[in-house]
């Protein structure tokens, strides 16, 4: 982490060009973290280099998607460039469900979550039907057949998994 303040220093008294190399080895290194891009992408900005700014910058929002600064940074950079392009818009559903501004780890940190809560939910509808209960046979459907044991209590098994008493 010594490159790392060092970079830092070499930005803040203005040797832009010294920190970005400093960044780039710390990322060559295998150092990867938002802040980390953010630095560099702002040493890339006060160097000129317009285009590596906002790629590092839109590389820091994957990692740290809420950062105030960060997300300021990159439109001011992206209201720089010449080209009339507007920034990529997240498909409606990420929108609608605000899932642009999580990263990677918490999505599937919530997925798994409700993967969890869904199966749970699952695994309480499920009954057992223990040998010699009676139930009624409802349809067939290819190699399962729907039984009704109650008014609310319906499910598939195997056709092979049952003796029917009347044909």
């Amino acid at each position: 982490m010594e490159r790392f303040f060092e970079a830092n220093q070499a930005y803040k008294t203005g040797r832009f060009q010294e920190a970005a190399n400093a960044y780039i080895r710390l990322i060559e290194e295998g150092h990867e973290n938002g802040h980390l891009f953010y630095n560099l992408g702002n040493a890339c900005f006060q160097i000129g280099e317009l285009g590596k700014a906002i790629l590092y910058y839109e590389k820091a929002s994957l990692l740290i998607p809420r950062d105030a600064d960060l997300s300021f940074n990159l439109s001011h950079a992206r209201s720089r460039t010449q080209d009339a392009v507007s920034p990529p818009t997240s498909a409606l559903f990420s929108k609608l469900l605000g899932l642009d501004s999580f990263n990677f780890h918490e999505i599937f940190l919530v997925f798994t979550v409700l993967n969890v809560m869904l199966f749970s939910v699952l695994g309480f509808r499920l009954f057992k039907v223990h040998a010699g209960t009676i139930v009624h046979y409802d349809r067939a459907e290819d190699d399962w057949v729907l039984l009704q044991l109650s008014e609310s209590k319906r499910g598939w098994v195997r056709n092979n998994q049952i003796q029917r008493i009347v044909k």
